[in-house]
């Protein structure tokens, strides 16, 4: 007897937009914590019995599933998205109508769309499920765009008064103790019932050291820029490199062990591939706070008694996966990016899951990488153009995958920026402001930018002089105090010369570092020449650059301690 089953995709789109529409970081974890509960409490919903598979934290056991006994299968359910299968085409299109019906109830803004494919014969000679799983992908926009927009629900006429934070039509009031915050739309109304919920879920991601719902809305409130607590805010915003590739490609790269049919092979790993990826996610954002986390000297490793000193303000708000989205503290986005791109690609590559996937013969890559843009902000900077340059760093960061031959996602690697001038924040105009071209007709780039995080086994020139430790040690050079007069070793005035003389010339900027070099020992660490030649990875463009920047930039947003080695790397 042939089996065979309806796959349908139920996926939302403009996450980011949905989640960053307002500056309200309430608003955002509730956002977020909907955008989450497709995939997690409206699934468990809409399908009565199901046990689903263990989360991240342990809290769903229970068997998953199988499409041959049960009739259903989720083959991946995560924040805004779910995959499954189904016997019956009217099963599938009841998936729909209950995420989509659920969503217009209490997410209102949020676009979900779902569409159910063909019947496919799982244990066929030509195993099509793949192929089919690919259309929907491919289709689901189409779908999208062919019924009314999600906007369309929020009419001006009859006239009505305006969202004091959304510029949505009013709908009712909030809690807000500003009177003129009170008037909240629909969609604001929403999230803000959401927050309690989403900060339950978002406690666990902040650390072994643990955050309760006290101390989660104090950083909420301190990251919101309601107190001055903090001078500036870093929006960390990291992707995963090539994970569309695999997911692709899962159906060839799982082998069915014996006696097992090859479309069991195939949703088991791709379900389990995916989960993995998750719960790397996790816990290498645990490890990242866990490794950033002020101590105090009396305080013991982890798994001691002693007290400890308050959470490190972090706020998770996008944990998609591949996809994950922060905001923190200034003094220490950018470490705890470097800490959880280490500690992700090390998770990684420990997964027998995911190392099962990447060691078959035909994988497009054989190590899982990932890249991570920094933007650093005042608080009360708008959050959605925070959050583009972050994104646009983001891109910067995954130029390093080109630093391979084209085999594998290349390097793990982050690019930030400290955003002075508030006027334009985007990269492209960025860059361009840090281009020069010297005496010689050369072109001067005075960023060093991306920086790789984890210099695999012989690695390559540009991987080395773009290794985040050439960074740190320009940082610990500039961090350096002299014991006998309590000051600087390297004064800070030479250093405002230094930065001002690489903006006017490159010659002139070279002969100031050669001074600091001969007159100051603690600059006897840096590199012996400012400048060095760099490029694109794959070597189609060249130019000069310059470390020196970025360092005295990021200097203080950095420690001067090394950072904590990881559980594994620090031994028993």
């Amino acid at each position: 007897m042939t089996l065979s089953a309806y796959p349908v995709l139920v996926a939302s789109a403009s996450n980011q937009a949905y989640i960053f529409h307002t500056d309200k970081r309430r608003e955002n974890v509730g956002a977020s914590g909907l955008l989450a509960s497709v995939g997690e409490d409206w699934l468990d919903d809409a399908l009565p019995g199901w046990q689903g598979q263990p989360d991240r934290a342990g809290g769903r056991p229970g068997r998953p599933e199988r499409i041959e006994h049960d009739g259903r299968e989720v083959v991946l359910h995560a924040s805004g998205l779910v995959l499954a299968l189904f016997a019956g085409r009217d099963d599938a299109v009841a998936l729909v109508h209950a995420l989509t019906t659920r969503c217009v109830e209490e997410a209102p803004g949020l676009d979900v769309c779902g569409i159910v494919g063909p019947q496919v014969a799982l244990d066929a000679a030509e195993f099509a499920l793949p192929d089919v799983v690919r259309r929907l992908f491919d289709d689901l926009p189409a779908v999208r765009v062919a019924r009314p927009s999600p906007a369309l629900r929020f009419q001006r006429i009859p006239i009505a008064a305006e969202c004091s934070v959304s510029g949505l039509p009013a709908s009712g009031f909030s809690r807000s103790p500003d009177p003129a915050e009170q008037r909240r739309s629909a969609v604001s109304l929403a999230k803000l019932h959401g927050f309690a919920a989403s900060r339950e879920r978002l406690c666990r991601a902040v650390g072994e050291r643990g955050v309760d719902g006290g101390e989660f809305e104090r950083i909420s409130d301190v990251l919101d820029g309601d107190t001055d607590a903090v001078e500036w805010v870093g929006i960390v915003h990291v992707d995963v490199n090539g994970l569309g590739l695999l997911l692709e490609g899962m159906a060839k790269l799982v082998e069915a062990a014996a006696g097992q049919p090859p479309y069991r092979a195939y949703l088991d790993s791709y379900r389990t591939f995916s989960e993995e990826i998750d719960s790397c996610s996790w816990r290498a954002l645990q490890a990242a706070v866990d490794d950033v986390a002020p101590r105090r000297p009396d305080e013991p490793q982890p798994g001691g008694s002693a007290s400890r000193s308050p959470p490190p303000l972090v706020l998770p708000l996008v944990l998609a996966g591949d996809d994950v989205t922060l905001v923190a503290d200034g003094r220490i986005a950018v470490e705890l990016a470097a800490s959880y791109l280490r500690q992700f690609e090390q998770l990684a590559a420990q997964s027998s899951s995911i190392k099962r996937v990447l060691e078959h013969p035909l994988a497009p890559l054989h190590r899982l990488t990932a890249a991570a843009g920094v933007a650093l902000v005042k608080p009360h900077f708008p959050f959605s153009q925070a959050y583009s340059l972050a994104d646009e760093l983001k891109d910067v960061a995954k130029t390093a995958k080109e630093a391979t031959d084209g085999k594998g996602p290349g390097l793990s690697a982050l690019a930030f920026h400290v955003l002075y001038d508030s006027s334009d924040a985007s990269w492209l105009r960025l860059r361009r402001t840090m281009t020069r071209r010297d005496a010689l007709g050369q072109d001067v780039l005075l960023t060093a930018q991306p920086y790789v995080t984890s210099l695999p086994a012989g690695a390559d020139e540009w991987s080395k002089a773009h290794d985040w430790g050439q960074l740190q040690t320009w940082v610990r050079a500039l961090h350096e105090v002299d014991p006998t007069t309590g000051r600087s070793a390297i004064p800070r005035g030479q250093m405002h010369e230094l930065r001002a003389a690489l903006y006017r010339d490159r010659e002139e900027a070279a002969h100031v570092f050669e001074m600091l070099r001969g007159n100051y020992p603690a600059a006897a660490a840096l590199p012996d020449a400012l400048f060095w030649r760099d490029g694109r990875p794959d070597g189609s463009q060249s130019w000069l650059a310059t470390t020196a920047l970025d360092a005295m930039n990021v200097a203080p947003f950095c420690s001067p301690r090394p950072t904590r080695p990881s559980p594994e790397e620090a031994g028993p």
